[in-house]
């Protein structure tokens, strides 16, 4: 995102208390651990990879998609 860091709309989205309900997913390229514990300390609620390859990529939101729409059982309805 231009002149936004992820990590901070991150933080803006979940110092919100109506947005902290939506579980949120970081994608991102670095798998640098100091990068994956600032992900949680923003707030996300999980973190993965970003691929390369665009098929790649398609299949992984694909399988995001599965599994927090069908998979997570502490996932409130709305």
């Amino acid at each position: 995102m231009p002149r936004v860091d992820g990590l901070e709309v991150l933080q803006q989205f979940n110092s919100d208390a109506p947005l902290r309900r939506i579980s949120t997913v970081v994608l991102m390229f670095s798998r640098a651990q100091g990068d994956v514990t600032r992900s949680y300390e923003s707030g996300a609620n999980a973190r993965v990879v970003k691929p390369i390859n665009s098929e790649e990529f398609l299949g992984t939101v694909h399988a995001l998609g599965v599994f927090w729409a069908e998979l997570d059982p502490a996932r409130p309805s709305h």
